[in-house]
């Protein structure tokens, strides 16, 4: 995003990265053009995730923010995200579901774009999955960790360097 010239703020109460302006919740539901979920479920605490995105939440976004969830499905309460899509046509990306493996008919219909949430099962989630199987193994039973599955990968082409990112973008659009 920033590459595209975007300003780019984050909430993260765990970690602050200088790239990434690290506002409060509610600054950056307010604030927001685009929101895209990067968090694990949490039930407990202080800053837990679970229904994160309710009524409340949504109530704070802008209308034309579009929201993407690739992350965890009971982030988004599933009826407040129905309610929110009918009330102000928000464009919506879901990754994942509240319900899996029911999913909604009534919401899928209302998204702009559903994806299965299979990363796990590229080839690089494979790699670095046995990356860390085989780390815990060495550690576990003391030997070095001299290998690295990355490696097995095939090269991925470089698609932008040398090229103006927003013009590539502005093509394949």
């Amino acid at each position: 995003a920033q590459l595209l010239g975007w300003k780019v703020i984050g909430f993260d109460p765990y970690v602050q990265l200088d790239s990434i302006e690290n506002v409060s919740f509610r600054a950056l539901l307010q604030q927001a053009n685009a929101v895209s979920i990067h968090v694990p479920l949490t039930k407990k605490g202080e800053h837990a995730t679970y229904h994160l995105f309710d009524e409340k939440a949504f109530a704070a976004l802008q209308p034309d923010t579009i929201l993407v969830n690739s992350a965890r499905g009971p982030v988004i309460k599933e009826a407040a995200l129905i309610e929110d899509i009918q009330r102000t046509q928000r464009k919506v990306v879901l990754d994942v579901f509240e319900h899996e493996p029911v999913i909604s008919e009534e919401l899928l219909n209302m998204l702009a774009l559903a994806t299965p949430h299979i990363a796990g099962y590229s080839l690089e989630g494979k790699a670095r999955g046995t990356q860390m199987i085989y780390e815990a193994f060495c550690q576990k039973f003391g030997f070095d960790i001299n290998k690295r599955f990355e490696t097995q990968l095939p090269a991925c082409e470089d698609y932008f360097s040398g090229h103006d990112l927003k013009a590539v973008l502005k093509q394949k659009l």
